[in-house]
């Protein structure tokens, strides 16, 4: 009835006017009965042959049935008296799955099935793929649970041009949606050429974590052996197994021919709603020549309330000659094997923290460990505050107590012990405005093991003060001290304090020479004042700086304690020198130079900008523009710089301070890092000074002992842009590609749980310890941009009468990265030891981007004599098709006469 002419929204009276169609009230009446469903269309004209129940559409016409629908722009035929639509021209079957783009279609409304000409479509798994039919016929079942297609001679690519860099053509192809593409009979093509045939290719589509195969990682050489000494290495051959939506398991084995065989367990859990995750790593090595290794990394982390939080990690080696023989990670041979775990508590009235850590250096098998560590802190207490709260009274303390153990290798430290020390501290303090009280306790203990100094005086790590060939026997200290100390703080003018104090300690000690009995010392008076202040100096601008700022920050100190009478124990056990008069002042400052950068914005110079606010009203202040300050030099002289009156007179030497440290930084070269050490007096050989009581003579002699620097340089640094040497781009992080997020067995998008990125290892890295090692990914720069990074070392020793010299230590380490065209980019880091004269390690790597594939060329050579080259390319869209090929090293024949460790021996 909306049709009929002069109809709201009908056919008018005159035919030059267009007709707009509506809903009919019939068509309205039909959609609300129940058990039927609504096949709509819509074409530019429309014949409709009752006899044989057939409707012809022409031009852009549409059919759509159920949130299915058929489009095209030629002709679209309907025959009801089978139920089958077909569409010609272009038509485009769309629906719940992606669309369908053919050059002829035909659809059966009833068995939900469809033919395709020429069909093109693509599905989205990580990446978005590409297929299309050719000249042959795709079948497309859409009324079943998952929707399917079916294909012969399909081709299928990830890559998006017109004309695609390379397709695999496939004899025949189904996809399920939801579930997995199956093909056979594969073949790679690039250009039309072919490269590589594979009798069958499967390409998961499920989303989210679920259980299957992991895909084996080797090389082309471990297939076919380019010489007969080249031994096979397989790895990655296991499965992984979705538990819940909470807990993931993996497992793995790997064969490295002639070496090792080896498997690999992983747990991964993840529960958000009780911040509870973590994983457990552990990898079971069988020697070729016997015996059994084991590493294990772990880290975990749980949150119960909000006041509770809970880590543990940890790394375990049952030797760490294995690490460094079979390692070709430059990397991992340099860290160190780290095991932490820590409660933490906060309540209303402190913080509590309880914890334990162990370090095991892979180089030197030095051992570090610390259990328990407990550290407890007090939230401060107000008693009284006035009513502007200018003076309180406030109460505030803590304590903490460690006990740490240090293990170490004979050969590499000869005049190191073995050391056992525990340690306690407790203080307060309690201030009134300026005035302020504070009482201290510290507890140190001290246990040396036995040891026999081995090597002679001229090896480099020889430590002087012991003699080769004599017997370390062990000690046993004992140390408490306590302290109560009274200051007040008062400003003399801007930026200068004055703090006068007064205090009292007390010593006791147990050792060897007081048997099992605490020998007190005198308790000490002492009294002292610092004054600290801030000197400023201007100086003139250059070039693009209006003014440049010298800064000065000085701290003086004083200190003064008579004379304490003592007992002949108390002079034997703790000397002399402790009980004379302390008349000592102290001396330390920093310095820096800032510059103020020259700007054109002239709104300090405008009389109103300071009454006018963000939004332009007038009355309302604003904060004035600030001035970009620029960071030409920071100096920081470490010492204290101390002079002993008491030592002058009776000594001869009044200077206490022997060695000063200095540490340099500027904003003119980025994370730059300058840091070094002189040894500042010669001593002289005297015997006489030495009888007489005195100090030996000594002449100011600065020597460098220590040196370290480190900075870094881009395309961007400033020299370069004042210069016009700038590409003006900087670094922009690397896009990360479809490929790159393509979801494997194992991956999840569930946030419920984590990804096994924090479980496995970066193929191709060579490293043994469970979980760590890895490649680190790059930034991707402007074409042209470059970054380098240098780092140097230097150790070097006074000479002195009577003992051998010792070598320098010098070494030279750098990372740089370059990005000389578009698709090319290279990576390199190495270490130079000047010492040895020889390059200690190189990581050299070049990768070509090939759109949707990559090429990777590495050459990795460790520490330990380890060198790996790999060549890989990959399909980013699906990392697992891919070629590989390496060469490396075999560590066993190099250490095959090593003497392994028993077993459960931890090295």
């Amino acid at each position: 009835d909306s049709a009929r002419p002069g109809a709201p929204g009908g056919a008018a009276s005159s035919p030059a006017r267009e007709v707009v169609m509506r809903e009919d009230t019939v068509l309205a009446a039909l959609r609300s009965l129940q058990g039927y469903v609504v096949t709509e269309y819509r074409g530019e004209t429309a014949v409709f042959r009752a006899d044989s129940n057939r409707l012809r559409l022409t031009g852009e016409s549409r059919v759509a049935r159920e949130g299915s629908s058929l489009e095209t722009d030629s002709v679209l035929v309907y025959a009801g008296d089978r139920g089958v639509v077909c569409g010609y021209g272009n038509p485009v079957l769309s629906g719940e799955t992606d669309p369908v783009e053919s050059d002829r279609v035909c659809f059966d409304i009833e068995r939900d099935m469809g033919e395709a000409t020429g069909a093109r479509t693509k599905f989205v798994q990580g990446a978005t793929w590409y297929v299309r039919g050719a000249e042959n016929r795709v079948y497309l079942l859409t009324g079943r649970e998952n929707n399917e297609l079916y294909g012969e001679e399909t081709e299928f690519t990830s890559c998006d041009l017109p004309e695609p860099h390379y397709v695999f053509k496939a004899r025949s192809l189904k996809m399920v949606e939801g579930n997995m593409m199956v093909a056979r009979n594969v073949t790679l093509e690039f250009e039309d050429v072919p490269v590589f045939w594979l009798p069958w290719m499967v390409q998961s589509m499920r989303r989210g974590r679920r259980s299957g195969l992991l895909m084996p990682e080797f090389g082309v050489n471990d297939i076919v052996r380019n010489g007969s000494g080249y031994n096979r290495h397989l790895s990655n051959l296991g499965f992984y197994w979705a538990i819940n939506d909470y807990l993931g398991a993996r497992g793995t084995f790997e064969w490295y021919s002639n070496n090792y065989t080896a498997v690999e367990g992983a747990l991964s859990y993840r529960w958000r709603r009780q911040f509870l995750q973590g994983q457990w790593t552990v990898r079971q090595y069988w020697r070729e020549l016997g015996g059994t290794e084991r590493t294990i990394n772990t880290s975990n982390s749980w949150q119960p309330d909000e006041r509770t939080s809970l880590q543990l990690s940890g790394s375990y080696a049952t030797s760490t000659d294995f690490v460094r023989n079979n390692s070709f990670d430059p990397r991992e041979l340099n860290r160190q094997i780290t095991s932490s775990g820590s409660v933490n508590r906060s309540f209303d009235w402190g913080q509590l923290t309880l914890g334990a850590r162990r370090n095991q250096d892979i180089s030197t098998e030095k051992t570090d460990l610390t259990l328990p560590e407990l550290t407890l802190s007090l939230r401060p207490l107000t008693l009284y505050s006035n009513e502007d709260g200018s003076l309180a009274l406030t109460w505030n303390g803590n304590g903490s107590a460690s006990r740490r153990s240090l293990d170490v290798r004979e050969a590499l430290y000869p005049g190191v012990r073995d050391e056992d020390r525990v340690e306690a501290r407790a203080s307060h303090s309690i201030s009134f405005g300026r005035l302020s009280l504070s009482q201290g306790v510290t507890y140190n203990g001290v246990e040396l093991g036995f040891k026999p100094v081995v090597g002679t005086a001229a090896d480099s790590l020889y430590e002087p003060g012991t003699v080769p060939g004599e017997i370390l026997f062990p000690e046993s200290t004992e140390r408490l001290n306590w302290t109560t100390s009274l200051g007040y703080q008062q400003d003399l003018w801007a930026g200068t304090t004055l703090t006068p104090s007064l205090s009292i300690g007390g010593n006791q000690l147990r050792n060897d020479l007081t048997g099992d009995a605490f020998v007190a010392e005198p308790n000490r008076i002492s009294a002292g004042a610092s004054l600290a202040t801030t000197i400023f100096g201007f100086w003139p601008g250059v070039a693009d700086f209006s003014r440049i700022r010298h800064k000065i920050s000085p701290r003086l100190s004083w200190r003064y304690s008579p004379e304490v009478e003592a007992t002949a124990v108390q002079q034997r056990i703790f000397g002399e020198r402790d009980f004379r008069e302390q008349n000592q002042l102290t001396l330390s400052f920093d310095q820096t130079f800032e510059a103020k950068v020259e700007s054109d914005d002239t709104a300090d110079l405008d009389p109103e900008a300071s009454v006018v606010n963000d939004a332009g009203a007038p009355g309302e202040p604003r904060r004035l523009p600030q001035a970009e300050k620029v960071m030409l030099l920071a100096i920081n002289t470490s010492g204290p710089f101390t002079y002993d009156f008491v030592a002058a007179r009776e000594e001869g030497r009044g200077f206490l301070t022997d060695r000063v440290s200095n540490s340099i930084r500027s904003d003119l070269l980025k994370n730059l890092t300058l840091s070094m050490s002189h040894d500042l007096f010669a001593e002289e050989v005297d015997s006489l000074a030495a009888d007489d009581g005195r100090a030996p003579p000594r002449t100011f002699d600065p020597f460098l002992t220590s040196l370290n620097a480190s900075f870094r340089l881009d395309d961007d640094f400033w020299l370069f842009r004042m210069l016009g040497l700038a590409l003006g781009g900087g670094a922009d992080e690397e896009e990360e590609t479809e490929g790159q997020r393509a979801e494997g067995v194992g991956g999840s998008e569930d946030p419920t749980l984590a990804g096994e990125a924090d479980v496995e290892q970066v193929p191709g890295t060579g490293s043994i310890v469970a979980g760590r090692g890895g490649q680190e990914s790059g930034i991707r720069r402007g074409v042209g941009g470059w970054q380098a990074s240098l780092n140097y070392s230097l150790s070097r020793f006074r000479p002195s009468e009577g003992a051998a010299a010792r070598e320098a230590q010098q070494t030279l380490s750098g990372n740089m990265s370059f990005q000389p065209t578009e698709h090319w980019s290279l990576r390199w880091s190495t270490s130079y030891s000047f010492t040895a004269g020889e390059f200690n390690q190189h990581v050299l790597s070049l990768t070509r981007d090939l759109h949707r594939w990559q090429a990777n060329f590495d050459f990795i050579k460790a520490q330990n004599g380890n060198f790996m080259f790999t060549f890989r390319v990959q399909l980013t869209d699906n990392p697992d098709l891919k070629l590989d090929y390496d060469q490396r090293t075999d560590p066993s024949d190099r250490f095959r006469t090593n003497q392994r460790p028993t077993s459960g021996q931890t090295q």
